[in-house]
């Protein structure tokens, strides 16, 4: 019997009736447990044994090696539709929780032991040709298969980064950022524990965890403590398949565990938002306490962020955006000064609310024609720091202004992963509060880029899987 086959033969059929028939395969003796988990619903699990079990396993490669837990999957392991075939009674019940914990002895150890049989028909969003967001195509594709140090992670929720829709329009360049099509999108990914590779210890089934990039641990930038910096970084949606999806792939280093008071919906984004905000502003310009910080793009994921880590510094905040719905959130979120620079002055309204002065610093999310005024807008001394090129890569520099007032222009990447665990437990103290504008279903992430390009968003866009 093929895998599609039996995994239909089991939903078809009464639990009752499971039984086992394949003799010779594996032979077993079970007592019923105390209680068991009945939550039905799509894509559970179809088998699951949690009680001590008596198992021998005969015809199976003793080269076989499992780790913590016994979980295979019966759309890629021949011995899930091995295990697929016994069952023992109405007892053994589908059930939205996982467990498996110990190592399977072929001995006939007590054991704890769970199967995981899942539908292949999962959707995720994929990118076939770049353009529109009319290329976002919700589609059926072939389930994850984690590799050795992986672990595949069922998506709770994923974040739309403003840096997708470049991408997507295929204007970040193939060569440039190494985008190959077809590409699942999706940077910040948020979900469970589903399936544990080979030789991941750190990670059990059922485990909260957020994903981040992917670095080497070799290169210079790793050996010296600033892996942001790696020069063999790997980032989720774009250099492999993303967090638009049901499920993914993502090696176990590059987790989070997500704190039991944080939900999955804010855990997709709090890393990138607030990682980014918090090494922009406090490793590389060092915000101070009195200081006066201006923030660009201040109602969009990073900038509301920036917001909020310039003020946990101490330092005051002018917040600036590109549209009066913006400036009113950012109004009823307590701010005082606030500019819409579509419609003010932004250099002459700066030196206005500074008595002139200027601010010591500037939060630069979008680049392009900004960039002068941004500059014109500091005091002496002042440090710019930009953390994109949305709004335009290219742009002008006054250097006779620059020498003359000793500003300082800054680039600064994403996070360290130290940097992003601060920011994950800060924010799961209190101190940080991100800010969702809306929730979209996984099939609606056009309408979530649409949007975000309209700029009609105030904070993050997430997308959720059906």
């Amino acid at each position: 019997m093929s895998h599609g086959s039996m995994r239909g033969w089991l939903r078809r059929r009464p639990l009752s009736e499971h039984i086992l028939t394949s003799p010779g395969v594996i032979s077993a003796r079970a007592s019923r447990p105390a209680s068991s988990s009945t939550t039905r619903g799509k894509r559970q699990p179809v088998v699951q044994v949690l009680t001590d079990m008596w198992i021998t396993f005969t015809g199976i490669d003793e080269s076989l090696h499992l780790d913590n837990a016994a979980v295979f999957r019966s759309a890629s392991k021949s011995v899930v539709t091995n295990a697929l075939q016994f069952v023992d009674d109405a007892w053994i019940e589908p059930s939205s929780a996982v467990a498996g914990t110990d190592l399977f002895h072929r001995t006939g150890a007590r054991q704890q032991i769970a199967v995981i049989g899942r539908g292949c028909d999962l959707k995720a969003i994929r990118i076939h040709e770049f353009g529109g967001p009319e290329q976002l195509r919700y589609e059926d594709v072939d389930e994850p298969s984690p590799e050795a140090g992986e672990v595949l992670v069922r998506v709770h929720a994923c974040g739309v980064a403003r840096s997708d829709l470049p991408m997507r329009a295929g204007l970040l360049g193939e060569g440039r950022y190494r985008v190959r099509l077809p590409l699942i999108p999706g940077k910040e990914v948020a979900g469970e524990v589903a399936e544990i590779g080979l030789g991941v210890t750190e990670f059990r089934v059922g485990d909260r965890v957020s994903g981040h990039h992917i670095v080497c641990e070799t290169c210079r930038w790793c050996r010296g403590g600033q892996k942001n910096l790696c020069s063999k970084r790997v980032t989720l949606g774009v250099h492999r398949p993303g967090g638009y999806a049901e499920y993914v792939a993502i090696p176990a280093r590059a987790l989070f565990r997500i704190p039991d008071g944080t939900s999955y919906e804010i855990a997709a984004c709090t890393k990138i938002t607030f990682g980014t905000a918090w090494h922009a502003l406090i490793t590389q310009v060092r915000v101070r306490a009195a200081e006066m910080v201006l923030v660009l793009g201040a109602g969009g994921g990073v900038g509301n962020a920036g917001v909020q880590v310039a003020t946990f510094a101490g330092a005051s905040v002018i917040a600036a955006v590109g549209s009066e719905r913006g400036r009113e959130c950012l109004v009823q979120q307590g701010l005082t000064n606030v500019i819409n620079y579509s419609t003010e002055d932004l250099a002459a309204r700066v030196k206005e609310l500074t008595s002139g002065c200027g601010v010591d610093v500037v939060l630069d999310t979008a680049g392009g024609d900004l960039v002068p005024l941004a500059l014109a807008s500091m005091t002496r001394n002042g440090r710019y720091v930009t953390i994109g090129a949305h709004a335009g890569s290219q742009t002008t520099v006054d250097m006779l202004a620059l020498y003359r007032n000793q500003w300082s222009i800054i680039g600064s990447l994403t996070a360290t992963p130290d940097e992003y665990q601060l920011v994950v437990d800060l924010v799961d103290h209190g101190a940080f509060k991100p800010i969702i504008d809306r929730v979209f279903r996984l099939e609606d992430a056009p309408g979530a880029h649409q949007r975000m390009a309209a700029r009609q968003h105030f904070g993050n866009l997430i997308l959720v899987p059906g």
